[in-house]
């Protein structure tokens, strides 16, 4: 479906894209952006394939199916890496409380 389509059968059964966006908590933007097949939230698009009663395949049939998940940040260092790193500024050894600009070697 063509992307004017799709805001037009959403408005046609009585809610409206931005209602669709408050409902799930999220921007407008983001909704805007699946609907014109920008963006790819699978989310969204069953919300979408919800109101308007439609297979989401209907609605965007070149869209690709994919797998996204959010993954945990790893731990940037150790705590014996972080006080080795507490040690250094810039590279240069410094004693420790001396960890003013003033005070490097």
């Amino acid at each position: 479906m063509h992307p004017e389509e799709i805001k037009a059968a959403i408005r046609m059964k009585g809610t409206t894209p931005s209602a669709v966006a408050d409902e799930l908590g999220i921007s407008r933007t983001t909704v805007s952006q699946v609907i014109h097949g920008r963006g790819v939230s699978d989310r969204v698009a069953t919300r979408i394939s919800q109101v308007l009663g439609i297979p989401k395949a209907s609605i965007w049939p070149d869209a690709k199916p994919t797998l996204m998940r959010r993954t945990k940040p790893k731990l940037v260092a150790r705590t014996e890496d972080r006080r080795k790193l507490a040690s250094t500024w810039d590279g240069v050894e410094c004693r420790s409380g001396d960890r003013r600009a003033g005070a490097r070697k």
